[in-house]
């Protein structure tokens, strides 16, 4: 089993939609990542993966959408393989006023 890194961060929805861009520096699985929501909210996550051998092999790896009082954790797994220079990509819809808190948690290979 390889290291694991965490890379935890939160965005103010009212301020802006998340644009997450995440590198780990190497070969990593994603393991997981978590979300929490500090209200309701209408809005659409997405996971993809930007993928180094260019855009026409990047890939949408999840979309949730959230409405209402979906404030819990929410938590994506499915132990994908990164190379070196992909990218995990993280996005949202919203200018709702709920403030989301991520954590993602991967494997280096």
């Amino acid at each position: 089993m390889g290291a694991i890194k965490v890379f935890n961060f939160s965005q103010n929805l009212a301020s802006a939609a998340i644009a997450e861009s995440i590198s780990f520096g190497g070969d990593f699985i994603l393991r997981s990542i978590e979300f929490a929501f500090s209200a309701s909210l209408t809005d659409t996550i997405t996971v993809s993966r930007d993928n180094i051998a260019g855009t026409a092999y990047d890939s949408v790896l999840t979309a949730s959408a959230y409405s209402g009082a979906d404030t819990g954790f929410n938590t994506y797994g499915e132990n994908y393989i990164f190379l070196n220079e992909d990218k995990l990509i993280i996005t949202s819809t919203s200018s709702t006023a709920a403030i989301v808190y991520g954590t993602v948690i991967v494997e280096m290979i």
